[in-house]
């Protein structure tokens, strides 16, 4: 099940590169998974990108700064309702353009 998860989530990559890519000249884009919606706590949230560019991201509806915010190094787990904002920063410092993907807890009671 986990590497159907992870085809899944490649192909999605790709087809997100094909239609939505950044234009010429610009960064790199994120891929965020799972897109928005309700979930459950405790579900793990991760990015994707293309090459070796940097991700970072921020949990405040805020537009991440490679200086002022949370370097993406692993997947990461969602306990509350959360905005989460998200750019990749290709080797030659260009920044992509941002992602974002709300997320509401599912009501437990």
């Amino acid at each position: 099940m986990r590497f159907l998860n992870f085809r899944f989530l490649l192909l999605c990559f790709f087809l997100n590169l094909f239609c939505c890519s950044s234009p010429e000249g610009g960064g790199p884009s994120v891929m965020i998974q799972p897109s928005s919606g309700f979930l459950s706590a405790g579900t793990e949230v991760s990015f994707l990108t293309e090459g070796s560019a940097s991700i970072y991201y921020s949990l405040d509806e805020t537009t991440p700064k490679p200086d002022f915010s949370i370097k993406y190094d692993r997947p990461f787990r969602v306990w509350t309702s959360v905005v989460v904002t998200v750019i990749a920063v290709d080797t030659e410092g260009r920044q992509g353009p941002v992602a974002w993907a709300k997320y509401t807890l599912d009501n437990l009671f």
